[in-house]
């Protein structure tokens, strides 16, 4: 998991999460994570989540089969 990776690689002295729902951390991670939870139907109201920051990094994704066509076509 790229998280995993970033997290224990110490690449990055802050890292901001834009997911659809929180995640749970130990409390070691969590002082270096900061989450942002965002409706990406609504991605406007959501901008200032998405600036200043270097780097990003997209992991979004579901399956068709999971998701059928046009929900996967969107997220994707």
């Amino acid at each position: 998991m790229l998280l995993k990776e970033i997290l224990e690689q110490d690449l990055f002295s802050k890292v901001t999460l834009s997911g659809r729902r929180k995640l749970t951390f130990d409390e070691e991670v969590s002082k270096n994570v900061n989450q942002e939870v965002v409706d990406f139907e609504k991605l406007d109201d959501y901008a200032s989540a998405f600036q200043g920051h270097d780097v990003g990094f997209c992991c979004l994704g579901t399956t068709i089969q999971k998701a059928g066509v046009e929900v996967f076509v969107r997220v994707d």
